[in-house]
């Protein structure tokens, strides 16, 4: 690990699929393994090369470790900020008597612009959980 945390804390965040997810500071991790008091996370952006790793002491909740990241992360948001953002698109899609994702986005963008700019349409569609919902309402007349 490059860098030393002097008992630095965490928070348990929900991850997309229900998991528990471990924020330090800025970036989301994931546990990879536990020997003895000691869990090993690593970046919940592994599978996209990112080598940022933690390790966690069970004993006492603290982070005894932290390794840097390797650059495939976005500049200026952090990712806990993005995963805020796909919550708030949920809550308002679920809130949403017309169905329309343009308005859902627009409303959670005006919040949390920053964030609502590293998420794709299909990450938003996702998100807010718009699969069956029609994103544009054409009429056609015969």
């Amino acid at each position: 690990m490059d860098s030393d945390d002097d008992g630095s804390t965490y928070n348990i965040v929900r991850g997309r699929g229900g998991s528990s997810l471990y924020q330090i500071r800025h970036h989301l991790y994931h546990k990879d393994r536990q020997r003895g008091n000691k869990i090993y996370a690593r970046c919940h952006l592994w599978k996209a090369g990112c080598m940022g790793r933690a390790v966690i002491s069970a004993t006492n909740n603290t982070v005894t470790s932290e390794s840097e990241h390797n650059g495939n992360h976005r500049l200026g948001t952090s990712q806990a900020e993005v995963a805020e953002f796909r919550a708030l698109l949920k809550s308002y899609s679920e809130e949403s008597s017309n169905g329309l994702l343009r308005e859902v986005y627009n409303r959670a963008a005006s919040e949390m612009p920053a964030a609502a700019s590293h998420l794709s349409f299909v990450q938003v569609k996702k998100s807010a959980n718009f699969a069956h919902y029609s994103i544009l309402t054409l009429s056609f007349s015969l």
